[in-house]
């Protein structure tokens, strides 16, 4: 098969769009309850984190930079809200509005205890270059 490529601005544009409309950053127990995860709130006993970090998207928050021929979006590490529930940290969600998921990914499986405050590492997404 002949040579595929994408422009960078295509795929910047995907990571954009990951970004658009301020997602929040949840923690989640399950990816199972995130289709019908309404609203992250202490009534949602798999939602553990809600981030309400007023800067995100702001460019500070983020950077879309190379990695050989792929593109990735770096988000920087956030110190989160109180803990709403108890639970087993497994997944790191951004979501828009009341349904829309942009992005998950796994994180580092680790107990979280309410009240307490959670904090989440700095993560990547990389859109590889076509091959």
């Amino acid at each position: 098969m002949g040579t595929k490529f994408c422009s960078t601005g295509v795929l910047d544009g995907l990571l954009y769009a990951v970004c658009t409309d301020n997602p929040r950053i949840i923690v989640t127990t399950s990816s199972d309850v995130l289709p019908t995860l309404a609203s992250c709130s202490s009534n949602s006993s798999s939602c553990l984190v809600q981030s309400t970090n007023a800067q995100f998207p702001d460019a500070a928050y983020y950077t879309i930079s190379s990695s050989g021929n792929n593109r990735v979006l770096v988000i920087s590490a956030c110190s989160c809200d109180t803990v709403l529930n108890t639970g087993v940290a497994s997944y790191v969600v951004l979501w828009v509005g009341t349904s829309s998921i942009r992005y998950i990914t796994t994180c580092t499986t680790q107990d979280l205890t309410a009240g307490n405050k959670a904090n989440i590492g700095t993560w990547a997404i990389t859109v590889n270059q076509p091959s």
